[in-house]
């Protein structure tokens, strides 16, 4: 092989070794072509290669390719890892998330919102209307007119399920319970009447009254405890519903009706309507037109009779024997004596006293007190005349003598005794 000459600086002439491209002396440029590109090795271009590929990646951890040839340098995992000068994708350029889906929640909502509010009205508009269609035929039902025959029956078709309705004229003469006048004006039958939709399988039975209470004081009684029905074989049934359930308020006139649960086939002249408790002095009446009452009806006698007591002229203008006296019933067994008064005192002395000390009624072996709602002065000035009160005893039934009496007693100046008697026909 020939040896090729050796090399010198040809700035400075210093010695240069083989592949010298600058000196080491004076730093000059020695070769020939410096636009002459360096050669490279295999090894080292593949490693040129890789290095720009690795900046490249956008994976942090991309796999490693095979290891470069045995004769170049090697390559270290650094080449593989993400760039020190990588900066993330903005927010506005990553992928955003469909928002199709909410808004088509949103739409459907909206829809379900819409159909709610439609049915709500729709449901609103049908049920007025069925309650107008149900007030109108309701209305229609009761002013249906009614056609009474000779013998006091008819039928029409007020009904509201139960087809037609048959009605007894009553008229019974009026009794009165606890100072309520109460006529039975008549009797329906259906299996559903006006006011009582619900009806009954089986039947129904109305009675229709006309109501009047004569007394200062309201009736508080309840119909459901005071009103029954005797029944063919004794037993007795409570009212199932009631236009009014209760008595009516003082001076008071008013129409009723009451609602039994009586079958179809049982004729009204077959039952009796019985008013009071067990406890207090009851009425039967048969559901006839020509049903006896007299023994319920109050029996008044004007005795005018008078005596001198305590210097005051004490005069009895009537006697009634009656079953009530200002909303109370009396008593089982017992009537009520209600002795209208009139006083006249000619004395210059005014007379006091409380009629519960002095005054009393004596029928047969019982002898009774006035009643609390007696409204007798407690005082009677001088020389004032015709002045007026009403007091009321409780007696035993079936005797129709008794005998008032104004006590000998120290309230009213122990003045003698006086008595009137008084005798019921």
């Amino acid at each position: 092989m020939v040896q090729q000459p050796g090399r010198s600086c040809p700035s400075c002439g210093s010695p240069l070794g083989a592949g010298q491209r600058f000196c080491s002396n004076c730093g000059s440029i020695v070769e020939e072509d410096i636009n002459k590109p360096t050669e490279r090795t295999p090894g080292e271009l593949q490693y040129r290669e890789l290095q720009h590929e690795a900046t490249q990646w956008s994976s942090p951890t991309p796999t490693p390719p095979p290891p470069p040839p045995s004769q170049g340098p090697a390559i270290s995992q650094q080449a593989y890892e993400r760039p020190m000068n990588y900066q993330p994708v903005p927010s506005y350029a990553q992928a955003q998330p469909s928002s199709s889906g909410k808004a088509l929640r949103q739409i459907g909502c909206g829809t379900v919102l819409i159909l709610l509010v439609i049915l709500s009205l729709c449901g609103g508009a049908g049920y007025l209307g069925f309650q107008w269609i149900k007030g109108a035929v309701t209305s229609a039902s009761r002013s249906t007119p009614s056609t009474y025959n000779s013998n006091g029956s008819s039928s029409d078709n007020s009904g509201t399920s139960g087809g037609s309705v048959i009605t007894t004229t009553l008229n019974t003469k009026a009794v009165t319970y606890a100072s309520v006048s109460i006529n039975i004006v008549n009797a329906q039958q259906a299996n559903s009447l006006p006011g009582d939709e619900n009806g009954n399988q089986t039947g129904l039975l109305r009675l229709n009254l006309k109501e009047d209470n004569t007394s200062s004081k309201g009736s508080y009684y309840y119909y459901g405890d005071v009103a029954h029905l005797i029944l063919p074989g004794g037993n007795s049934i409570a009212p199932g519903n009631m236009q009014k359930s209760s008595g009516p308020d003082a001076s008071t006139k008013r129409d009723n009706w009451l609602d039994f649960p009586v079958a179809t086939n049982i004729k009204p002249d077959q039952l009796t309507l019985r008013l009071g408790k067990s406890t207090e002095a009851q009425i039967d009446i048969p559901l006839k037109s020509d049903a006896d009452v007299t023994k319920y009806q109050p029996t008044t006698i004007t005795p005018n009779k008078h005596v001198q007591y305590a210097d005051v002229t004490w005069t009895i203008t009537s006697a009634t024997l009656q079953m009530s006296f200002q909303s109370k019933q009396a008593d089982n067994g017992k009537r009520f004596v209600v002795l209208k008064l009139r006083m006249d005192n000619t004395s210059s002395k005014t007379f006091i006293g409380y009629d519960g000390d002095y005054m009393r009624l004596q029928s047969g072996d019982t002898t009774s007190p006035p009643d609390g709602d007696s409204d007798v002065p407690t005082s009677i000035d001088s020389n004032q005349s015709n002045v007026t009160g009403t007091a009321a005893f409780m007696i035993p039934d079936g005797n129709p003598n008794c005998t008032f009496i104004l006590l000998n007693t120290p309230s009213t100046g122990s003045v003698p005794q006086q008595t009137i008697d008084l005798q019921f026909k």
